[in-house]
């Protein structure tokens, strides 16, 4: 995991804190709070990916700490993220009626935890919890009826319509992982929190990656502080998800996130979909950072969603750099449109994986959920 100067720069470039504050009112709401070095240390000596850095963390040199430290760090973080989201998050429905006893734990509140450049998503996409929310929908999942209902799917050809099925089938199931990998990211409290940012391979690189740009800068503090990051959770439809591509200040290409998914949705409202986010892009996004700490910086990635109340969200910026996923993009092949381009070309999938094609495309530890 070697980085220059220049490297670790460019990949904190885009942290939570440089943009919050200017998009506060087309995102999430959320908290931020300022990790000391002694809890950054806590969790990088408490991740389980810990051994697979050993000889890495050890030429940082990083002071050691005591497990009665490290634990003692960790209660405190707890119990001020625990206030923070009793105190900083008034959505409960029963709020207006002061029904709400217990409103900290109140069934209608749900957060998410992230660091400021990523979050624990690896953490959850191999999770028990994934896994059972997963065979819960597959359980209630009615094929035949599914089938009936979609008349794209009919065909008088008895082994294509076998095929159509086969595919539709697969699709579906596959969109069950994303949504049960969105749903496990939903948390109450801290402790939920914290098993997953423990369990996160790509936590611990960025950990690693800040105490790397500390040094390379050979600075007493580095030039990008690691925070943890309270969101508000907002359930949003998973073909709402959109990776849009920035560069010179004006938007290039919009894909779908969940790339490896088909959405008949997509299809049908396309152009639709494509005039609003360039819109919301054009007029909001890049007005509002105007006025912000990367009022310099011309490229960046910016993940939307559109929530179930046609509202369009800013979910995080990301990096410009080959760290950043291009969804069905791809960083060499379509380098021209991705920073040339004068019109936006927007991606979607057009039609279904086959079964051959998505063993390529996902993680290994899905093959077996999808084709049992």
């Amino acid at each position: 995991m070697s980085s220059t100067s220049e490297e670790l720069e460019d990949y904190f470039l885009t942290n939570f804190d440089l943009w919050y504050n200017a998009l506060e009112s087309v995102t999430f709401k959320s908290q931020i709070i300022e990790l000391t070095e002694k809890q950054i240390l806590s969790f990088i000596y408490n991740n389980l990916h810990f051994n697979e850095f050993k000889e890495e963390i050890k030429n940082l040199n990083l002071p050691l700490l005591t497990q009665e430290e490290i634990t003692m760090e960790l209660q405190y973080l707890e119990n001020k993220t625990n206030q923070l989201m009793a105190s900083s998050f008034n959505h409960c429905k029963s709020d207006n009626n002061n029904n709400c006893k217990n409103d900290n734990y109140c069934k209608d509140k749900f957060y998410f935890i992230k660091l400021s450049c990523r979050s624990p998503k690896d953490a959850f996409a191999m999770s028990d919890k994934l896994k059972h929310l997963f065979k819960e929908k597959c359980k209630y999942f009615d094929i035949d009826n599914t089938l009936q209902q979609d008349n794209t799917l009919q065909n008088n050809n008895n082994n294509l319509q076998q095929k159509l099925n086969e595919n539709f089938i697969i699709n579906e199931k596959l969109k069950f992982i994303y949504e049960s990998m969105i749903e496990s990211m939903k948390i109450k409290e801290f402790k939920e929190a914290y098993f997953y940012l423990q369990n996160s391979y790509r936590i611990l690189e960025d950990f690693i990656l800040y105490f790397k740009q500390k040094q390379q800068l050979n600075t007493k503090q580095p030039k990008m502080e690691m925070k943890l990051i309270i969101r508000e959770w907002i359930d949003i439809p998973l073909c709402n998800e959109f990776r849009c591509f920035i560069y010179n200040d004006k938007l290039r290409a919009i894909s779908q996130y969940y790339d490896v998914c088909y959405f008949k949705e997509l299809q049908q409202n396309k152009n639709e979909i494509k005039d609003k986010l360039e819109i919301f892009i054009n007029e909001k996004v890049n007005n509002l950072l105007k006025n912000s700490k990367l009022q310099n910086n011309k490229k960046y990635i910016c993940d939307l969603a559109i929530g179930k109340d046609g509202n369009i969200y800013v979910i995080e910026l990301n990096p410009y750099s080959d760290t950043t996923d291009t969804c069905l993009f791809s960083w060499k092949r379509d380098e021209k449109v991705l920073k040339e381009s004068e019109h936006v070309e927007f991606r979607i999938r057009e039609k279904e994986l086959k079964k051959e094609q998505l063993k390529h495309e996902i993680i290994s530890i899905w093959i077996p959920l999808l084709f049992p």
